[in-house]
């Protein structure tokens, strides 16, 4: 690889020694010397030897030292070199290539110089320059002869450099320039064949210039961003090493001890104070034979640089400051960013992290300084973005804190409906567990921990709201969680925990207590959640590499009873055995065995009422059952108590502790099976009791004089078997003891705690097993949604209500449309009906009170009519509630099969713009099966029927003029209204109620019961139901309007609701067949009551009755036409005149289909009282003669139909006089209409017969 400079090679290295040579004879220390290193030549010597003389022996240039020596053999080697033109013999000689010289050689004098603590701060920069140059022109590449070599040095030189210190900011220049060559060679080709001792000196001369905090603050800063860089050239490394490590994690420090034969500072001799720092590499020793064979560095080196890394976040070391562990936090972030997987797959480097790092971790998050806050919770991300499968108690620990720091205390805002934040959790589930012991930690214990949450300042909180922001944006993050937690028994309910904090703190308030970008950042957080479930609809995934879905929904049924049982054991165990029986826990009768199982796996318990039950004498048998379920073989008796005592705490009389201890010592001595000095059962009760006082009286504050050995084995001796124990036994259990406390639980908040209980937490963690990881499926996602959908839902109506941002809106009109999605895909319709809900109040029209049509006025707007309502307006006013009111029926748009309880909601905004004449002509298509004309808003002319002039004109005239003063007219709507109306009606025709109304008639028959079984309610036939008024007085969550007083004699929305269910049941046999009795019920109310009720209703009705009596032909049972037939002959006459022309149809269908129909008396007292008015006869008669003519005539009903025409007879020859009468009138004559015969217009038909 040939240099990439314009200046001959060999010319470079020479001016390089020329400028440090001239600087050096500048210095008075070289004053004097030779000039043999400027000029090239060779020394006296030499030359005298060389032309043949003697010399002068013994006399040589004083001057001359090694240094200047070094440059000058130097010159006279690379003289050969191509490129040169200076020769000094006139022999041709073969010329070498820079490249291939050797390297040692070539670097040698230079580090000389660098290592020389007699140069100055210059000229060692001068040096370190030239050295820089040759690495960056690839003078030196990794073609270079003996390169390992010529690195290894080179690498000790820089990490080695002495020089007087004269100007402070002269010196930092070359430490500077000492920084940029080390990342030179680190980066560079030098990078591949350093060795592991040489990386570990640079690392450690890097990170001593970073702590070294009487240097500049740039320096500093800059040492950071070399090691920046040099870290990650380790790490991008450790990619490439092969995953064939067999490191023992228990043993990992052994084996480096064993790698690295001695622990050596570097000597910076200029910085003497640098042994404050506490940064101790291992570094080999460079033996002769390590010397010929470096190998390049690997996992040893890569190792060592975490391990110290780590060490600086000790937050009990003292020597080690703020900027020191911000600066180390840095640099490991950078690491687990470049090689995370990689580190998790080593196992060496998976220890130190799971271990160590996250021990540290986990104590400087209780910090509230905000640099130190911030770089560890940004660490802990990155930790469970790369390693999280490394890390499943650790999550859960760290996760668990941060729920319990940021839950805000304070109640739900009171301002707004309280149904939009229904489902917001007051505090989390791990708060609500009063167990005293969950896992990994207990809940009252995590003071052991210092993770009790506390009081957070603001800025800690958003802080921990980042972290949280950034793990939610894992895309299977929450799946994980609710797998690997919350559908484990002895685990957190994480995932619904986070959903819960997430969503109050989504809730604008949440600025009081923490900063203004909490909530975004939260509300960004669930919408990501819910943004991956809809993303992962459509990825089935492959089961079998997954829990069994059933298994973990029956587990996580089985630890919510169980978190119910820990709380029924935790308030009164004794009142709680029932309870367990009834669930399974325990046997039936309770057997010591079940007892002691659910005591021993149940982590939800009271540590302390679970002592107090074993001491009871009652249930000594359950005592030494539960005292055998614990595997004390090869543990020594304080192992063994140390483990006892962590599920229960001691009872405090002594009478239960002698129980415990005399149980405890006759199973640990059977469980040892004679392989102990303990020689008898009796020998380890004493030990026991003597271990226990040995421990309080150690670790309790106020024993000033605390126990000495010597009194520890005076109080066992003689107590095995008449022999002492043996004194090294005895003096392992004192010193375990004295510097390791039994932990009590609930007892204690130090460092000896913490060490304690984080040991326990590796300790489960060996059996944990990894987390899951459920990128790949969505075979999860509808048990995690349904359990989380409420402070969702919740969080994003309460968010659109106080939204003012259009970024906001996009995004939660955005999160409902995904979450309606994910409801209907997942087949939750409690999910999409809260939806419909939310999004129905927001829109103000599914309120209480119907809004009156009182002050309707319709105005013409370019030919059409539009009617301005006081709905309209305010409906137009409210841009949120337009918003809310598209989304809502888009969101229906197709998912109408999945909506049950949301009909109630729908339905009362129909029937709002219904009778303000704001729905669509579209919307009525959906009466296709009905031949019948749209329903009136107003009660109008019946069809099929004249107006008749109305009898005494005069009153009637009299009494609407005074009328016209006594109700007030509505007034001209102003411009505003009409813009605000017409703003509703784009609105309305925005939501496509066209389509919602065709998918509703092709909904499957499960759907549409449903649908029917909201709206049935809402017309009730009960007999004290009134079918008259438009005002109503419902109930929150009632059917719609019940009515109240009979204000007005029309109400066109029930009539809507009538044949909305009438078209239901028209749209197929099975339709009708399932759905069409309790339809017919529905509409046989109204014909019972119809003396209550307005014409117009009763005659829709009877419409809608003899459509599906249409339909159902034959088959009577649809229709209860016999029980309709006594309806109508129990009306009022002039109603059954006035609604004849409905009446009449559907008793001719009906005979026509069954003519014994005709024998029901009811049939001859309607067409009787239709012979009372005149305009009926003929229509009656033409009825009559059709059952003649039709030969349905029978015994029974012969008689009645003979009455019948007598009747028609008798009413024909009146018409006929009355007739005559006219024909002969003077009038009649004058107008000369005067005809002989016999005019009978009237009753034609009964001349005939």
């Amino acid at each position: 690889m040939p240099p990439n400079c314009s200046i001959p090679p060999v010319s470079l290295v020479t001016n390089e020694i020329i400028t440090i040579t001239s600087a050096m004879r500048k210095n008075a220390r070289w004053a004097g010397s030779g000039v043999a290193a400027i000029l090239g030549g060779v020394g006296n010597g030499d030359v005298a030897g060389r032309w043949g003389l003697r010399g002068q022996r013994g006399e040589n240039n004083a001057n001359d030292n090694s240094l200047l020596n070094g440059f000058s053999r130097l010159r006279s080697e690379i003289a050969d070199c191509k490129g040169t033109t200076h020769v000094l013999r006139k022999r041709k000689l073969k010329q070498l290539d820079i490249t291939t010289f050797d390297t040692p050689t070539l670097l040698s004098p230079f580090l000389a110089v660098v290592q020389s603590s007699t140069t100055t701060g210059a000229i060692t920069s001068l040096s370190l320059s030239a050295l820089q140059k040759f690495f960056s022109y690839k003078i030196i590449n990794s073609f270079s002869p003996r390169l390992p070599i010529a690195i290894h040095s080179l690498s000790t030189a820089i990490t080695h450099c002495r020089f007087e210190a004269s100007d402070s900011a002269q010196d930092e220049v070359v430490l500077l320039r000492i920084l940029k060559l080390m990342e030179e060679v680190m980066t560079g080709c030098a990078g591949d064949v350093l060795s592991d001792g040489s990386v570990c000196e640079m690392m450690e001369t890097g990170l001593s210039m970073c702590c070294q905090m009487r240097l500049s603050e740039m320096l500093r800063k800059s040492s950071e961003m070399a090691m920046v860089t040099m870290v990650q050239t380790c790490f991008e490394k450790l990619k490439t090493l092969p995953l064939n490590e067999s490191v023992d994690e228990s043993n990992t420090q052994k084996t480096l001890e064993v790698q690295f034969a001695k622990s050596a500072r570097c000597d910076y001799k200029i910085y003497p104070s640098r042994s404050l720092v506490g940064v101790y590499f291992w570094c080999p020793e460079l033996t002769a034979e390590l010397f010929q064979n470096l190998d390049p560095y690997g996992l040893v080196s890569i190792r060592e640089l975490l391990r110290v890394l780590i060490s600086l976040l000790d937050p009990y070391a003292k020597q080690h400051t703020d900027s020191m562990r911000v600066m180390a936090l840095r640099l490991i972030d950078v690491a687990f960013e470049i090689a995370g997987s990689t580190i998790a797959a080593h196992p060496s480097l998976s220890f130190l992290a799971t271990d160590d790092l996250c021990r540290y971790l986990f104590q400087l998050i209780r910090t509230d300084t905000p640099h130190v806050l911030s770089h560890s919770l940004r660490l802990i991300s990155t930790l469970l973005f790369t390693l999280r499968h490394k890390l499943l108690l650790q999550q859960e620990l760290f996760l668990g804190y941060v729920v319990n720091c940021l839950h805000p205390k304070s109640d739900l805002p009171k301002e707004i409906d309280p149904i939009l934040y229904d489902g917001i959790p007051l505090s989390p589930k791990v708060r609500l567990d009063n167990s005293g012991r969950s896992t990994p930690i207990p809940i009252k214990e995590q003071r052991r921990f210092g993770l009790e949450g506390g009081n957070r300042t603001s800025d800690a909180r958003e802080l921990m709201v980042e972290c949280m922001g950034g793990l939610a944006r894992i895309p299977s993050f929450m799946v994980d969680l609710f797998v690997n937690y919350d559908c484990v028994i002895d685990r957190s309910d994480l995932c619904e925990d986070i959903i819960g904090f997430l969503s109050r703190n989504a809730f604008p308030d949440a600025a009081t207590w923490s900063t203004q970008n909490v909530p975004p950042l939260c509300l960004d957080a669930l919408l990501a959640y819910i943004g991956f479930i809809a993303d992962r609809l459509d990825s089935g995934g492959t089961p079998d590499k997954y829990p069994n879905l059933e298994a973990l929904l029956s587990q996580r049924d089985r630890k919510q009873i169980i978190i119910k049982a820990a709380l029924k054991f935790n308030e009164n165990y004794k009142a709680a055995i029932p309870f367990l029986q009834e669930h399974g826990l325990v046997d039936d009768a309770a057997s010591p065995p079940s007892m002691a199982k659910f005591l021993h796996e149940n982590s939800r318990l009271n540590k302390s009422l679970v002592g107090e039950y074993l001491g009871k004498p009652a249930n000594i048998e359950v005592l030494e059952r539960f005292i055998k379920l614990f595997s004390f073989k090869g543990k020594r008796i304080d192992e063994a108590l140390r483990r006892l005592l962590e599920t229960f705490r001691l009872p405090g009389e002594a009478q239960q502790i002698d129980r415990i201890v005399d149980k405890f010592a006759a199973w640990y001595y059977e469980s040892q099976e004679g392989e102990t000095v303990i020689r008898s059962s009796s020998a380890a009760y004493v030990l026991t009791f003597a271990t226990v006082m040995l421990n309080t009286d150690q670790h309790n504050p106020q024993v000033k004089k605390k126990m000495e050995f010597s009194d520890f084995a005076k109080n066992v001796r003689g107590v095995n078997d008449n022999e002492d124990f043996p004194d090294d036994f005895l003096l392992e259990i004192y010193a375990a003891i004295q510097t390791h406390e039994i932990i009590m639980p609930e007892e204690h908040d130090n460092q000896a705690s913490f060490d304690h209980a984080w040991t326990e937490l590796q300790y489960k963690s060996t059996g944990a097993g990894d987390l899951t990881i459920c990128s790949e499926t969505n075979i999860f996602d509808r048990p995690m949604f349904a359990s989380t959908w409420k402070p969702v839902i919740a969080t994003l109506s309460y968010v659109f209500t106080s939204a003012t941002d259009d970024a906001v809106f996009h995004r939660v009109i955005n999160g409902f449309n995904q979450c309606a999605e994910i409801s209907s895909r997942f087949g939750l319709c409690d999910a999409m009906d809260h939806i419909v809900l939310c999004l129905s109040r927001i829109t103000g029209l599914a309120t209480k009170l119907t809004p009156s049509t009182r002050l309707n006025t319709t105005i013409d707007i370019e030919g059409n009519g539009v009617t301005v309502s006081e709905l309209a307006v305010r409906l137009g006013r409210d841009f949120k509630a337009q918003l809310a009111m598209v989304v809502l029926f888009k969101i229906c748009n197709g998912n109408e099969k999945f909506i049950r309880k949301g009909w109630k909601q729908i339905f009362r905004i129909l029937l709002g713009l219904f009778i303000n004449g704001l729905l669509p002509p579209s919307f009525s298509r959906i009466n296709k099966h009905l031949q019948i004309d749209p329903i009136p808003l107003e009660p109008l002319e019946l069809s099929g029927k004249k107006q008749t002039k109305n009898e005494g004109g005069f009153i009637s005239a009299f009494t609407s003029y005074l009328s016209s003063y006594a109700v007030d007219e509505p007034p001209e709507p102003s411009s505003e209204e009409v813009e605000c109306t017409l703003c509703t009606k784009d609105c309305v025709n925005s939501c496509r109620l066209d389509e919602v109304s065709g998918h509703l008639i092709s909904l499957d028959l499960k759907s549409t019961k449903h649908l029917l079984n909201i709206l049935l309610p809402y017309a009730t036939t009960d007999p004290t139901r009134k079918f008259l008024s438009q005002k109503r007085t419902v109930d929150v969550n009632g059917p719609l309007p019940v009515t109240s007083s009979a204000e007005t004699n029309y109400d066109a929305s029930l009539v809507m609701i009538f044949e909305f269910a009438t078209c239901l049941v028209l749209r197929d046999e099975q339709s009708l067949e399932e759905l069409g009795n309790p339809v017919v019920e529905m509409l046989e109310g109204v014909i019972k009551n119809a003396n209550r009720a307005h014409c117009v209703m009763i005659e829709r009705c009877f419409r809608y009755l003899m459509a599906i009596f249409e339909k159902a032909g034959k088959d009577l049972e649809q229709v209860s036409i016999l029980d309709i037939f006594d309806h109508i002959s129990n009306w009022e006459v002039e109603l059954q005149v006035q609604l004849c022309s409905t009446v009449l149809p559907l008793l001719q269908k009906a005979l026509t289909i069954n003519p014994r129909l005709a024998e029901h008396p009811s049939v001859f007292i309607i067409l009787r009282n239709l012979l009372k008015h005149q305009s009926t006869v003929d229509v009656v008669f033409t009825l009559v003669k059709d059952i003649i003519a039709n030969n349905h005539v029978f015994q029974t009903t012969y008689v009645p139909l003979v009455e019948l025409l007598d009747e028609i007879t008798t009413m024909g020859e009146i018409g006929a006089k009355r007739e005559q009468q006219l024909d002969t009138s003077p009038r009649r004559r004058k107008s000369g209409k005067v005809n002989d015969k016999p005019q009978v217009h009237t009753f034609p038909h009964i001349l005939i017969y």
